[in-house]
C-alpha cells in the first residue's frame, strides 16, 4: 500500500515531499499584504499572497490553468494595486493586475489580441498612472501607460515611427515626469521625458550627435535632478545631470580625463547627494559623491582600491549612515558605513574574521536597523542585523544550523515584519519566514 500525503492545494500525491518553490521577489503593497511568485505542481509557478501567516498564504489565482507556469514578473504595486506581466494560451504575456482577490486578478488589456504577446516591461508607477514599454505588430515597441482598464490603457507616443521600436528602458518618476531611455532612429540612444501625452514626450538632449546616441544608463533622481552615465566623442563616458531640458543638461565632471572612460554605475541617492562608483587613472574604482557641480565631485576618502563592485542595492541609508560592502586586503569584502556629511568611511565589522570574506548581500532597512545576508565560517551565510556599531552586528539566527547556509533573499518590510526566503537544503526549494528582529521570533511562515 502506498501511503499518500495532501499536498498545499488539497490534492494528494505519493509519499515524498512536495515541491513548492518561491520563484520571484516578494512585493509589498505597504500595508497587510505582500504579493509573490510561488510554485506547485498542480498550478505551476503563479501569483501568491501573503499577510505574514500560514493561513493567510495562499494562491490568487491560476493564470495558465494546470500544470502550466503563467510566470508573472515586473511585480509593481500602484495606488495599492498590484500590477504585473503574465502569460496564458489565449492571450500569450500581456498586462494584469491584483487588488489581492481572486475576482480582482484580472487581464487589464490585451494589447495584441489573440495568443500572440505584447511583452510588457519596465512597469514603473508616475502619480498614480502606470508607465510601461511594450511591442504592438504596427508600431514596434513603445511607451505606454495605464490607469488599470482596458479603455485606460493607451499608447503614449510612437517615437520611432512605423513599426520600427524606440525601446523605452529604464523608466523612472521624477516629480511628476517619466524619464527613460529611448531610441527615435535619428537621435540614436537618449533621454527622453513624458508627462503622459504624445506632445508632453520629447527628447531631453542630443549628447552624443549621430544615430548611435550616448547610450545613456543609470537613471537615478535626487529631488529633481536626474543623474546618468552617458557617452560621448569627447569625455568618453562618465557622469551627467539633466532636470528634462536640453538647457539643463550637463557633464558632472570629467572624472578620468579626455576621451577615457570613468564609466560612473551603482547610483543612489542618499539625503540629496550622489553616491556612485567610478574610474580615475589615480585611485582606479573607487566610491565618489557630488551635489551636482565639478567641485563637489569628489572621491571618497580611506577607501581601499580596488573596492567591491557596487550595485544600486548595495548602498542603503540608515538613521544617519549609509552602508555598502566594501574589500580591503586586511578583512576581505565585509560591511563599511559612511556617515551622512562626511566624505570618509569607516569599517564596520570583520564579520567572517580575517582576510575570508562574509560579503554581505540583500542590505534592507528595517525598523531602523540595517538587515543584510553575511558568511561566516562558524554559521555560513545566515540573516544578520546591525544598528551601526560593531558590538550591535550580530546574527539574528542561525536558521541552517552549524556551518550550513540558509541563503536569505528577497528581504521585504511589511509594517512589523520583515519577510525573507530561505533555501532549504533538504529539498532544494526556497521558504517563506518571517522575523521582527528576535532570533526567537524568527520562524517558517510557509510551507
Amino acid at each position: 500500500m502506498s501511503l499518500t500525503i495532501p499536498t498545499l492545494l488539497g490534492v494528494t500525491a505519493q509519499a515524498q515531499a512536495v515541491r513548492w518553490d518561491l520563484t520571484s521577489a516578494l512585493v509589498s503593497n505597504g500595508q497587510n499584504t505582500v504579493f509573490f511568485v510561488g510554485y506547485n505542481p498542480k498550478t505551476g509557478q503563479e501569483l501568491w499572497k501573503t499577510d505574514g501567516t500560514r493561513q493567510g498564504t495562499v494562491l490568487l489565482k491560476d493564470i495558465f490553468p494546470g500544470p502550466r507556469d503563467s510566470f508573472p514578473s515586473e511585480l509593481t504595486i500602484v495606488n495599492g494595486i498590484l500590477f504585473f506581466t503574465a502569460e496564458n494560451p489565449k492571450n500569450g504575456r500581456e498586462l494584469w493586475k491584483s487588488d489581492g482577490t481572486r475576482q480582482g486578478t484580472k487581464l487589464v488589456k490585451d494589447i495584441i489580441p489573440g495568443e500572440e504577446s505584447s511583452e510588457p516591461s519596465g512597469l514603473t508607477n508616475v502619480r498614480g498612472k502606470l508607465f510601461f514599454s511594450a511591442n504592438e505588430t504596427a508600431i514596434g515597441q513603445e511607451l505606454w501607460q495605464s490607469n488599470g482598464t482596458d479603455l485606460g490603457t493607451n499608447l503614449v507616443k510612437d517615437i520611432n515611427p512605423g513599426s520600427a521600436s524606440s525601446a523605452p528602458s529604464n523608466l523612472i518618476n521624477s516629480n511628476g515626469f517619466l524619464f527613460f531611455i529611448a531610441n527615435d532612429g535619428e537621435s540614436g540612444t537618449e533621454v527622453w521625458r513624458s508627462d503622459g501625452t504624445e506632445l508632453g514626450t520629447n527628447l531631453v538632449a542630443d549628447i552624443n550627435l549621430g544615430t548611435q546616441g550616448s547610450l545613456p544608463s543609470s537613471l537615478t533622481n535626487v529631488f529633481g535632478t536626474i543623474y546618468f552615465k552617458a557617452c560621448n566623442a569627447i569625455f568618453g563616458c562618465e557622469l551627467w545631470k539633466t532636470r528634462g531640458t536640453a538647457a539643463s543638461t550637463h557633464l558632472v565632471k570629467d572624472i578620468n580625463p579626455g576621451k577615457a572612460n570613468a564609466n560612473p554605475s551603482g547610483l543612489i541617492n542618499i539625503q540629496g547627494t550622489l553616491y556612485f562608483k567610478a574610474f580615475d587613472p589615480e585611485r582606479e574604482f573607487n566610491v565618489w559623491q557630488t551635489n551636482g557641480s565639478e567641485k563637489t565631485t569628489v572621491r571618497l576618502k580611506d577607501l581601499y582600491s580596488p573596492i567591491y563592485p557596487l550595485e544600486s542595492t548595495d548602498l542603503v541609508y540608515v538613521r544617519d549612515s549609509f552602508y555598502f560592502p566594501g574589500f580591503s586586503p586586511r578583512f576581505g569584502v565585509e560591511l563599511w558605513q559612511i556617515k551622512s556629511g562626511q566624505s570618509r568611511s569607516t569599517f564596520l565589522k570583520d564579520i567572517n574574521r580575517g582576510v575570508g570574506s562574509s560579503e554581505p548581500q540583500n542590505l534592507t532597512k528595517f525598523n531602523g536597523d540595517l538587515y543584510f545576508s553575511a558568511f561566516t565560517e562558524a554559521f555560513g551565510r545566515e540573516l544578520w542585523k546591525t544598528d551601526g556599531t560593531s558590538q550591535g552586528t550580530v546574527l539574528v539566527k542561525d536558521i541552517e544550523s552549524g556551518s550550513g547556509n540558509s541563503e536569505p533573499t528577497d528581504l521585504t518590510t511589511m509594517k512589523n515584519l520583515l519577510l525573507f526566503t530561505v533555501q532549504n537544503p533538504n529539498t532544494g526549494t526556497r521558504e517563506l519566514w518571517r522575523t521582527d528582529g528576535i532570533g526567537r521570533n524568527t520562524m517558517k511562515v510557509y510551507p
